[in-house]
């Protein structure tokens, strides 16, 4: 028997339970905190067990601590840290009778930054590679070693590339999210805009929609906080929507005369109302 088997019945023969956490390892780079991916490798795992349509489960607090070790404090730390990286959305639900936390993976927020997070590790080791073996290069190296060598350079002159790209969308995307007033799930409204683009919507189409909707909470009486969130208002594509059109000045001069001219008349069967109209205008 090796020792890793050994552990594992010396552990369940005196504890009845041999519970295995597998963590996975770009996780710990990622947040560069155990609790934190911990606890997102965990919510993973309950949310696909979840039978809930809208995707949320519950735990306790100490369900959380038997599970992971983790106290209530530090449970509730490193859940607003995956909040704000939009990771998990959470939501205070009954549950057993009592308020408890329900909570919910936001799996596309998530594959994004992972993504860019892997994308942009793998770019400085070929920038490094790339690097060495230009210093390394002689006389004596084969074709095979140049063209190997030229292949990394291509390969991180692309990720280059596209790092650039992105550098590019985030600046276009902070003038439009400048103009918009209830700014709030910014991070998920930048991968709703970064969607747009690709489909061929315009930043100028987008600003346009933005003032309609402004306009019209105007006409409404909207106030900013009962405004949509940034994040809705860029994942509905709501600059597509055709807002009430904002009344002109003469529109709204002509409505108050009208109020005006009828507030002045008692109702009198005999009064010809379109002719005293047309003196009312004179």
């Amino acid at each position: 028997m090796n020792n890793r088997d050994s552990v594992k019945s010396l552990i369940l023969n005196f504890s009845g339970t041999y519970n295995v956490l597998t963590i996975p390892k770009i996780y710990l780079q990622f947040f560069k905190d155990y609790n934190t991916a911990s606890l997102l490798n965990q919510i993973i795992f309950w949310s696909d067990k979840s039978k809930r349509k809208d995707g949320y489960f519950f735990k306790t607090y100490d369900e959380w601590e038997e599970e992971l070790c983790l106290t209530k404090y530090q449970v509730r730390r490193s859940t607003e840290k995956l909040k704000e990286l939009g990771f998990v959305e959470t939501k205070l639900k009954k549950a057993n009778g009592s308020p408890t936390l329900h909570y919910k993976f936001v799996s596309e927020v998530f594959a994004d930054s992972i993504v860019e997070f892997i994308d942009n590790g793998t770019l400085r080791n070929l920038t490094n590679e790339s690097e060495e073996t230009k210093l390394s290069l002689t006389d004596d190296y084969t074709d095979k070693y140049t063209d190997d060598y030229n292949n990394t350079l291509v390969h991180s002159n692309e990720r280059t590339q596209k790092d650039d790209k992105e550098k590019e969308l985030k600046q276009r995307f902070e003038a439009i999210w400048k103009i918009y007033p209830n700014k709030k799930g910014k991070r998920k409204a930048f991968i709703s805009y970064k969607a747009a683009v690709r489909e061929g919507t315009t930043d100028d189409e987008i600003k346009e929609g933005i003032k309609a909707y402004i306009e019209e909470c105007k006409k409404k009486r909207t106030t900013r906080e009962f405004m949509q969130h940034g994040s809705t208002f860029f994942n509905q594509r709501r600059w597509e929507d055709d807002f009430i059109s904002v009344q002109t000045t003469e529109e709204i001069d002509y409505a108050a005369d009208v109020r005006e001219f009828y507030q002045s008349k008692d109702d009198d069967d005999d009064i010809d109302y379109k002719e005293a109209w047309k003196e009312y205008l004179r």
